[in-house]
């Protein structure tokens, strides 16, 4: 499971207790959020994606997987479907974003700036 931009496990909270009792459930926090270190490396979809892997290889935890991610979650979960299709069986996606919705909405984006401004 894979929370949002500046999100981290903590979101699943209410919703891991209750999946575990039908599946293993794997929550993690990407580098630099809750209880992870820092990376050196450039905070990209497809580092996390690539760092996730590898975490999930050192951990022993064999797939197919069942990706589950919301917000930039979301986006880096359709990412790891793409890169590692044989390693997948399923993708549950929570408010997902997508990689190209600055382009298609831009007056989110103008908003958003407005509100935090």
């Amino acid at each position: 499971m894979d929370a949002g931009a500046n999100d981290f496990s903590l979101f699943w909270a209410r919703v891991q207790p209750e999946v575990v009792r039908i599946a293993r459930v794997c929550v993690y926090d990407r580098a630099g959020l809750g209880w992870s270190e820092p990376s050196p490396h450039e905070r990209t979809s497809p580092t996390m994606v690539r760092e996730l892997h590898t975490l999930l290889e050192r951990a022993g935890e064999p797939g197919p997987y069942v990706l589950v991610g919301h917000s930039l979650g979301g986006l880096n979960m359709r990412l790891f479907a793409q890169q590692h299709p044989a390693e997948v069986v399923g993708l549950v996606l929570v408010d997902a974003a997508h990689e190209e919705q600055d382009l298609r909405l831009p007056h989110l984006r103008a908003a958003a700036a407005a509100a935090s401004g």
